[in-house]
């Protein structure tokens, strides 16, 4: 699957189409999180987060022959997945709260904002990725400070990475530094 993971999209929906097994896994996981966010966002159920998920992808299976510019299927995946949101979410409100949410603009498709969701996914997709090339102590330090949902206080950081309290600045700073010059070289 690895020879996968750095495929173009165009490439991956080439090999899926012609039937390769690992091309169609490389797809998912590459767009898996994207489909998930956006049930999430809007504010679905875990079991109706599933749902759109699972149908999401069984479109794109269904209709993959037919995608005009699978360059864009970030884009098309966004739209499907609002908009099967969108249909698992009429099934559970009352009318009234569809007009309201209609009125709100909830459930807009515009493609400018699309365009948004993609591209904030595929910038969190490089900065995992150069994530992943700084060493262990950093990466750890990082995700404890900005990625850990229970904010941990800098005394706990200080005892997970078994380093002094006042020792937490100076390496974010240089682990930042890190990031930022790695951001910088894959840019390049």
């Amino acid at each position: 699957m690895k020879q996968y993971r750095d495929q173009s999209d165009s490439t991956l929906v080439k090999f899926c189409i012609e039937g390769e097994q690992p091309a169609w896994e490389a797809l998912v996981n590459r767009y898996q999180n994207l489909v998930y966010t956006i049930p999430r966002r809007l504010g679905l159920n875990a079991t109706d987060v599933e749902d759109v998920f699972q149908a999401v992808w069984m479109q794109l299976y269904a209709n993959l022959s037919s995608i005009r510019d699978p360059e864009r299927l970030g884009g098309w995946l966004v739209i499907t997945a609002r908009r099967e949101s969108w249909r698992v979410s009429r099934r559970r409100l009352p009318t009234a709260e569809e007009e309201e949410m209609a009125d709100m603009g909830q459930w807009s498709t515009s493609e400018a904002s699309t365009e948004q969701v993609v591209a904030q996914y595929e910038q969190h997709l490089r900065l995992q990725t150069v994530l992943e090339k700084l060493n262990e102590r950093c990466r750890k330090l990082l995700h404890l400070l900005f990625y850990d949902p229970e904010k941990p206080s800098y005394e706990t950081i200080a005892a997970a990475l078994s380093i002094p309290v006042g020792a937490i600045g100076p390496n974010r700073a240089r682990c930042l530094g890190k990031l930022r010059q790695e951001l910088d070289d894959s840019k390049r």
